[in-house]
C-alpha cells in the first residue's frame, strides 16, 4: 500500500497511520478502496479542525482502505485524534439546528422502535448534538440524558429543552457500571476515533440485557456501490465505514446479540437536501430548486432512504476476546 505521508501533502504532524480497529492488523495489511485526493488536503491545522461538525459535508480527500484480514473499511492515514476531538469540541453548527423539525419526526419514530424492546428506563444518547433526541426520549417517558463533545451544542440543548447534557467524550465521563437500560448512537459510530474502545465502554455501563441502538451509513449497500466515490456518505468526518459483517464482528467480540437490523428512513427539509446536493451536482440542485415554486415545498419534510441502517444490539455478556 502506498504511504501517502511520503508525498509531502499529508504532513506527519497532522496525520497518522492507524491499525484496523476491529482485528488490530496494521494498515500495511490493507487494500486501497479509494486513493487520496492530495490536491484537496487542508493546508493547515485550522483547516483540518474546521471540518468536524455534526452537519459537515466536506467530501473525503483521505485514503480509504479495507483490512485484508477482517474487511473493516476505514481512513488511513487520517488526522490525528486530538485534531478530530478538538474540532468537534469547538464546533458551532447552526445548520444542524435548522433541521430540528425533520429530526424530531425521525427521532419520534426511533423511540417507538426502541420501545419494542424497552418501554422506559435510563437512556444515554452518545453524540447528542443539540439534544433533539434526548428531548424526544424524555417526552416518551425515558430518564434520558446526552453526551456531546461540542460545548456550543450542549448549551443549545440545555437552553432549548432543559435536558441533562454532559460535555465531552464518553470515556471522560466515567459513568457507573450497569447504569443504563438503553444507549443510542445516531450517526455517531463512524465519527469516533476508536469504535472498539467506545463499544467496550458502552458494554461496561449498559445493564445486562440492555439495548444499544446504532444508526450508520452502510458502505456495501447497493446505493453506495452504485455511486462509488460519489456516495454522499464518503466524508472526511467519517473515519470508519461499516457493513453488517464488520458490525457483527464487533458484536461477537464484545458480547452483544443482534435483535434488529433494518433500513433507516429519516426526514429532512427539501431545501436542506437541495443544498447538500450542490456538492455533487450543481445542475441537479438547480433543477431541484424549480419545485420551490410550490408553496411550502422548500420546507417540506421529505422522508427518504439514503443507504442508512438501524442496528439494535442486546448486551448478553458472552464476549469473544
Amino acid at each position: 500500500m502506498n504511504d501517502q505521508l511520503d508525498n509531502g501533502q499529508f504532513r506527519p504532524e497532522y496525520f497518522e497511520h492507524v491499525h484496523c480497529n476491529l482485528c488490530g492488523a496494521p494498515d500495511s495489511e490493507s487494500t486501497i478502496v479509494y486513493p487520496a485526493l492530495t490536491t484537496a488536503v487542508p493546508k493547515n491545522e485550522e483547516g483540518l479542525r474546521s471540518m468536524y461538525s455534526s452537519s459537515s459535508h466536506a467530501v473525503i480527500f483521505e485514503q480509504v482502505v479495507r483490512c485484508n484480514r477482517c474487511g473493516l473499511i476505514y481512513i488511513s492515514p487520517r488526522p490525528k485524534t486530538e485534531l478530530v476531538v478538538g474540532g468537534y469540541s469547538e464546533a458551532e453548527d447552526e445548520q444542524y439546528i435548522s433541521q430540528t423539525a425533520g429530526r424530531e419526526l425521525t427521532f419520534t419514530n426511533g423511540v417507538k422502535i426502541i420501545q419494542r424492546y424497552c418501554q422506559s428506563g435510563k437512556l444515554l444518547d452518545i453524540g447528542a448534538a443539540s439534544g433533539i433526541f434526548v428531548n424526544v426520549a424524555v417526552k416518551a417517558g425515558f430518564d434520558a440524558c446526552g453526551i456531546e463533545p461540542a460545548a456550543w451544542m450542549c448549551e443549545q440543548a440545555r437552553k432549548n429543552y432543559g435536558v441533562t447534557m454532559y460535555n465531552g467524550i464518553l470515556q471522560q465521563v466515567q459513568f457507573l457500571e450497569n447504569s443504563f437500560d438503553v444507549i443510542t448512537m445516531w450517526d455517531v459510530l463512524e465519527h469516533v476515533t476508536d469504535p472498539m474502545g467506545v463499544l467496550k465502554e458502552i458494554k461496561r455501563i449498559l445493564k445486562p440485557g440492555g439495548i444499544l441502538l446504532i444508526n450508520y451509513p452502510r458502505i456495501d449497500d447497493p446505493v453506495a456501490k452504485l455511486f462509488g466515490r460519489k456516495w454522499w456518505f464518503l466524508l472526511s468526518i467519517h473515519l470508519y465505514y461499516f457493513t453488517p459483517l464488520t458490525l457483527r464482528g464487533y458484536a461477537q467480540r464484545l458480547g452483544f446479540e443482534q435483535v434488529l437490523h433494518k433500513m433507516h428512513i429519516q426526514r429532512l427539509s427539501y431545501g436542506y437536501l437541495v443544498e447538500r446536493l450542490k456538492v455533487y451536482s450543481k445542475l441537479l440542485a438547480t433543477l431541484a430548486k424549480l419545485l420551490y415554486i410550490i408553496p411550502g415545498w422548500k420546507n417540506f419534510q421529505v422522508p427518504y432512504f439514503a443507504s442508512q441502517y438501524l442496528l439494535i444490539l442486546k448486551k448478553t455478556g458472552t464476549a469473544k476476546e
